[in-house]
């Protein structure tokens, strides 16, 4: 009789192992995890896991206890696990993988595992593939290994935004930010996102992450990276990406702009970083060339006395109007508490000859910045001479000193008498006669000398036999004294200034007077007359300024005076002798322009007062005057570098006469 084999199929032994596992009363073996127990048949773990089958073929302690602590399993992936032992079949999800690989292989439930690496596999997505590429070295699967990177390489951007990103290791970020084809931007970013739960590894491996990415750009390196809070805040940092940065100068020359410029300028001042050599030749040189934009921010004040000085210097800088380079010396300075003192020098590198006339009159020469210092009108003037306005012909004595024919006019105030002494011969030569009057003074315009005699004004040349006479000035009677100033005669009193233009013969009024007392002192410069002194005003001392036509008061002298002498040297003004309203004195100061500040000097070997001082070269001279023994013929010398007066012997020297005198040169 045949034979026939009946079978119930797999769904009979399935329903079976299900009923065994539900019968509980029969459980021989306790499975307990994290608090919550299992109760289990021996014989079906032993037959499903080869982790129990040895458990209970060594007899060990749990074997003989009945009880099995897994503490590195969740309870729920054991119970899982058991239903796989009794079934072969299992429910998961796809974030159970992991726990459900873990306790597989420590359970060794091989086929649990495969399927657990086929389902894994079939799975793959974005959000998992970096933890499928943990797995995948974790247990040497190489096949799931290579597919999950490469979804890594293609999703960069959008793996850098899951959660597990920041969990992978320093080998592997490295590993991606080499081998993905992204953007620097996302490389940087995934970066920023790795380290952001790593701040103690910062500083130690930034440098290495940014060194796995070949070629960033210069904007990204300038706009990117140095704008990062991590990087900016770490002067280690900032060093490495700038010297990333210069890495090729040719790169970066490219590829700056101005606002890229200006955050590096920002983070290397905030960090206080030194930048030396080509990489401050190509920042320098940035700046000049776009010179015209750069002054146009806000930001542009925010440079420092060194840089704004290298901008103006600059061989390279670029400015379509001298105007542009004025606007910006006036933003800058009036943006910085030393103004006075800096704006000068900056006023100094404009090039005022480019500058129109009427620019130069309406705008330049009423900024207060210009009209308070000296240099800068002493420029203001020279750059009307370029325009023609005024006479290019040196006006002062300090101009013409290296010549080395000087001569000394001396002016017997009480006879008329006019004497000159050449100082480089030692010799005296006697002057045509002028005529005779009161308070008689003598300037010297141009190498021609004028003599007001009362109100008239006599002239003589170098070549003329005899005084001409040019006018007759019509002014009150008072205290006055006359100056040459910018080839023409200005004759000072309290309440007002008359000029006399010798090249057109006439006298202008209406200029303000000096307000000081009788007896007051004046000295005349390129750019300013100064008048010091006098009876109730004998500290006092007051500028002249022909831009404004105005007179402004300095600070007071240290001394009271009346009746003094005073000379331009070397860019000062020295106050000599005088009565101080006590005595006669024999006291000198000097006036420092820039500073608006007056210093004592050494005294004179005597007291004078009325005294004539002239200067040559290298020093300052006082001659005749009087004190309480009458009028002095005696002389004396200062030199400045000694800050000493010795007695000088004139030999010929009148006596007994009231002396002025004025120097020229033939």
């Amino acid at each position: 009789m045949a034979t026939q084999t009946l079978s119930a199929g797999t769904n009979y032994s399935k329903g079976i192992l299900v009923s065994i596992r539900e019968m509980t009363e029969t459980s021989d073996f306790t499975i307990k995890v994290a608090g919550q127990s299992f109760p289990v048949h021996r014989n079906v773990i032993t037959a499903a896991s080869s982790y129990f089958r040895a458990m209970f073929s060594s007899n060990m302690k749990e074997a003989q206890q009945g009880l099995a602590n897994m503490k590195t399993i969740k309870p729920s992936i054991m119970e899982k696990c058991i239903d796989f032992m009794y079934t072969g079949e299992v429910e998961v999800q796809i974030d159970e993988i992991q726990d459900i690989l873990h306790a597989s292989s420590l359970l060794q439930l091989d086929a649990l595992t495969e399927l657990s690496f086929e389902y894994l596999q079939e799975n793959l997505s974005v959000n998992n593939c970096l933890v499928a590429v943990f797995l995948a070295k974790l247990y040497d699967r190489v096949n799931l290994l290579n597919i999950a990177e490469k979804i890594v390489y293609d999703k960069f951007d959008e793996v850098v935004s899951t959660d597990t990103f920041s969990a992978i290791s320093c080998d592997d970020i490295t590993r991606y930010l080499s081998k993905a084809e992204v953007s620097h931007e996302i490389k940087w970013n995934a970066i920023v996102t790795w380290l952001s739960v790593r701040h103690e590894e910062v500083e130690r491996t930034l440098p290495k992450l940014m060194d796995s990415i070949k070629n960033i750009p210069v904007n990204c390196l300038l706009e990117t990276i140095l704008n990062e809070r991590m990087v900016f805040k770490n002067k280690q940092l900032v060093q490495c990406v700038i010297g990333r940065l210069f890495s090729s100068i040719e790169e970066i020359k490219k590829n700056i702009s101005l606002e890229n410029f200006i955050n590096l300028r920002k983070t290397w001042k905030t960090q206080k970083i030194k930048i030396e050599g080509q990489v401050a030749k190509v920042m320098n040189d940035f700046m000049a060339e776009s010179f015209e934009q750069l002054a146009e921010r806000d930001d542009f004040v925010e440079l420092n006395k060194e840089e704004i000085f290298l901008l103006f210097q600059s061989p390279k800088i670029k400015c379509s109007s001298e105007i542009i380079k004025w606007d910006a010396a006036l933003k800058w300075s009036k943006n910085h508490p030393n103004s006075k003192k800096v704006f000068p020098k900056l006023f100094k590198l404009i090039k005022l000859d480019d500058l129109s006339l009427d620019f130069i009159g309406e705008v330049v020469r009423t900024e207060p910045l210009v009209r308070n210092s000296h240099g800068c009108t002493v420029m203001l003037m020279d750059a009307l001479c370029a325009h023609g306005s005024v006479s290019k012909k040196p006006s002062s004595v300090a101009s013409l000193r290296r010549d080395p024919h000087q001569h000394i006019a001396f002016l017997d105030k009480k006879s008329g008498q006019i004497n000159t002494w050449i100082i480089s011969k030692k010799t005296w030569h006697k002057l045509p006669e002028v005529k005779f009057g009161v308070d008689m003074q003598i300037v010297n315009v141009n190498n021609d000398l004028y003599v007001l005699s009362g109100s008239e004004l006599f002239h003589w040349g170098g070549n003329n036999t005899s005084w001409s006479i040019k006018g007759n000035i019509r002014c009150k009677s008072g205290y006055r004294k006359l100056v040459a100033f910018q080839d023409n005669i200005h004759l000072v009193q309290e309440k007002f200034t008359l000029c006399y233009d010798h090249r057109g013969n006439s006298f202008k009024g209406n200029l303000p007077g000096c307000g000081l007392g009788s007896g007051f002192c004046a000295v005349a410069t390129r750019a300013y007359i100064y008048a010091m002194g006098g009876l109730h005003t004998d500290q006092r001392a007051e500028r002249f300024n022909p831009v404004t036509q105005t007179w402004s008061r300095l600070c007071l002298m240290r001394n009271s005076r009346r009746h003094a002498s005073a000379v331009e040297f070397n860019e000062k003004i020295y106050v000599i002798g005088g009565f101080d309203g006590h005595r006669v004195s024999n006291s000198a100061e000097s006036y420092n322009f820039e500073t608006n500040t007056w210093t004592r000097v050494a005294r004179m070997c005597v007291p004078r007062l009325d005294l004539f001082a002239f200067v040559d070269d290298k020093s300052i001279f006082a001659v005749g005057g009087e004190n309480v023994d009458g009028v002095m013929n005696s002389a004396e010398v200062y030199d400045p570098n000694s800050n000493h007066w010795s007695t000088l012997q004139i030999d010929g020297l009148p006596t007994k006469s009231s002396l002025t005198g004025c120097v020229y040169f033939m």
